[in-house]
């Protein structure tokens, strides 16, 4: 089985470790931090994405703008927005937009949140094989 490219986005260092370290246990990913818009953009042409783990809240621009920006040069890209922000319309124009998949509010189940990853790694898999 290929390994799939999971990037994970967070410039709280505290939480993207504990999430790089968490998927890394998986030999399923191929775990990709990153803290910094820069880094996920010099990241893309030797590593491109199949799911982005990705803050809101990040330097340069908002998760949202990087999770359109990467949908835009990979169509088939899956996401989950992470957040401590409080729901509201821009998240709502977001989810009816396609911008990701999958939304959760920190502080987040570690559980549920491998499983939504696990979901979309196996519709990749199946996308693949078809």
């Amino acid at each position: 089985m290929r390994k799939v490219t999971l990037y994970i986005v967070d410039d709280e260092p505290m939480v993207l470790g504990t999430l790089v370290t968490l998927f890394r246990t998986n030999k399923r990913y191929k775990v990709r931090g990153h803290s910094t818009v820069e880094a996920v953009l010099d990241d893309l042409d030797e590593n491109p994405p199949k799911i982005v783990i990705c803050d809101l809240l990040i330097p340069d621009i908002d998760g949202m703008e990087l999770l359109r920006d990467l949908k835009g040069r990979y169509p088939r890209l899956r996401s989950v927005l992470l957040t401590g922000q409080p729901f509201g319309p821009e998240i709502i124009a977001a989810i009816e937009e396609g911008v990701f998949n999958h939304y959760y509010a920190k502080p987040y189940d570690a559980d549920v949140l491998m499983d939504t990853v696990a979901g979309l790694a196996r519709e990749i898999s199946k996308e693949e094989t078809s």
